[in-house]
């Protein structure tokens, strides 16, 4: 199949290896899917926002949209059918480039040519205008994930840009979403000064009015650039203030050139891919570091440079090694992506785990799938726990053993979503009529209780180990050995019915998660093996 018929989940834009700001355009008002915001199938550009994911099933982020146009003033991004509707630009990928760190594309409807470059906590805009004094500058505060979406639906509770001087904007926005709760600070400051503005929020225009605050709050702000200079942007962005944005600004950026940022972030990216060298053809090699990039593009750093950020109870809490890593998509990534950590970046790998415990140690357990900082029990087990205890056999340094070996136990003892140990010690399996994805869960759980054991040996707890190996075991008590597969019972003991071991699951109505009883029934000997 043709690449350019694939619209994948990956942004195209501006990052730097684990960082807190992905600068990268949106090709639709509400992404929604792909989840990245980017597809390559679309016609038109909406704008560039600050935050993306990468590769996953759900939508969410997409914070501080900025959007360059020129002539008719409009606030509305319109519809993709219509691109004049509304403040969304057509463009083609015979105009439009990326490198790491670097993105560019043209705007065709207003002849702008726009580039973008990135450090950890900030984004750097240029805009090259055509000469005129009718250009402008959209910010949308309300550009967010389709807000139509029946779960997981994403809504501003409260947002706000306040211009300070001709050469600085600053606001926030506060959403609920996939994360409950989201606070996004951003401080940008402008090379040219602001001509003039319309300020707008719940629909209503302000013209020329300092701040604006609302649900629906957009502003434009109007540039004259007649002397052919393009239009600097650098902003910074942040998630426990707008002190902490303009912070994270001067520290990252400065008065640094985008030129000096843009060389910046591909030296970091050099040093970051370079630590393996593979031998092969150059289309092995594009494939290769292609997957290595996008396994450097998350977990995220949210702490602010000084080393603050905000722990799962919302208040302010600050790391001494300044890092404090989200986007833990564990169910994704315990696999394979986390021992690839151990072996190639052991000293982020431990960063990362400190961070868990971090949510350990203010929310009660280990993450399950943990977006900005707050878990949202996205997929199942507490796949947390094997990201640990391999760190620990590997002899990763700089993690608390003790505390790492109280959170993964105590992480197996509560019931969460995702993990109902009160039917897990009760029938010894998941009984489906009483937990879907039963199969896979009995595995999951059985394969993380297996870790939790042998951390337990290795540590000598000699009680723990015998009760958390014996649990272990559960997985067998699905195993039929009449159909040679893992199959569903339900709370009596009986086989469901009706078995089809090609069968797919998704999440939830079927005893497997996004798999069959073919593929799970390789999942307990490619597992249960010692380190």
């Amino acid at each position: 199949m043709d690449a350019s018929s694939l619209s994948g989940s990956n942004f195209p834009g501006a990052t730097l290896p684990f960082g807190f700001v992905q600068l990268s355009p949106d090709t639709q008002d509400n992404p929604d899917n792909p989840a990245s915001g980017y597809d390559y199938n679309d016609k038109t550009i909406v704008g560039f926002s600050h935050t993306h994911l990468s590769g996953t099933g759900v939508a969410d982020l997409f914070d501080v949209l900025f959007m360059p146009t020129t002539g008719k003033i409009q606030a509305n991004p319109g519809s993709a059918d219509k691109p004049d509707s509304g403040y969304r630009s057509r463009f083609s990928h015979d105009q439009e480039s990326a490198h790491v760190g670097y993105y560019q594309v043209k705007l065709l409807d207003y002849n702008i040519n726009a580039e973008l470059t990135a450090t950890e906590h900030s984004g750097y805009h240029r805009y090259t205008y055509p000469k005129t004094d009718q250009a402008h500058l959209v910010i949308d505060l309300n550009h967010t994930l389709n807000k139509k979406r029946p779960y997981w639906s994403c809504k501003v509770i409260d947002a706000e840009i306040r211009q300070v001087d001709p050469y600085t904007v600053q606001g926030y926005r506060i959403l609920t979403g996939w994360a409950q709760l989201r606070k996004v600070y951003f401080y940008a400051k402008f090379s040219e000064p602001i001509q003039s503005n319309q300020l707008y929020t719940g629909g209503s225009m302000y013209p020329n009015e300092k701040i604006v605050n609302g649900t629906n709050v957009k502003a434009v702000l109007n540039f004259n650039t007649e002397n052919g200079k393009p239009l600097l942007i650098k902003v910074g962005l942040s998630e426990v203030s707008v002190d902490g944005a303009k912070a994270n600004l001067a520290a990252e950026i400065g008065e640094k050139s985008f030129n000096q940022i843009e060389v910046a972030a591909k030296e970091k990216w050099q040093k970051e891919l370079s630590n393996i060298a593979i031998e092969g053809t150059k289309e092995q090699k594009e494939i290769f570091y292609t997957g290595l990039y996008h396994a450097y593009t998350q977990p995220n750093n949210l702490a602010d440079v000084n080393g603050d950020y905000m722990a799962t109870d919302y208040t302010i809490h600050h790391a001494p090694d300044k890092t404090h890593y989200s986007t833990f998509s564990l169910w994704d990534t315990y696999r394979a992506a986390h021992p690839l950590y151990t072996l190639l970046k052991p000293e982020k790998d431990a960063g990362f785990i400190r961070s868990m415990l971090r949510q350990y140690e203010t929310f009660g357990y280990l993450p399950i799938w943990q977006l900005w900082g707050e878990e949202n029990y996205c997929m199942i087990g507490n796949h947390a726990i094997p990201v640990i205890v391999d760190a620990i056999f590997k002899g990763i340094k700089g993690i608390d053993v003790q505390k790492a070996y109280q959170a993964v136990k105590n992480s197996s003892m509560i019931s969460h979503p995702g993990s109902p140990f009160y039917l897990w010690n009760k029938y010894h399996y998941m009984p489906e009529n009483k937990q879907s994805q039963s199969v896979s869960i009995t595995l999951e759980m059985a394969f993380d209780d297996w870790c939790v054991a042998m951390l337990a040996k290795k540590l000598g707890k000699e009680k723990d180990y015998q009760y958390f190996i014996d649990r272990s075991g559960y997985y067998k008590n699905l195993f039929n050995k009449t159909s040679g597969f893992f199959q569903a019972k339900d709370d009596k003991g009986n086989w469901l019915p009706n078995f089809n071991p090609l069968a797919y699951g998704g999440n939830g109505g079927n005893p497997f998660t996004e798999g069959n009883a073919w593929q799970y029934l390789w999942y307990v000997p490619r597992t249960y093996r010692v380190w």
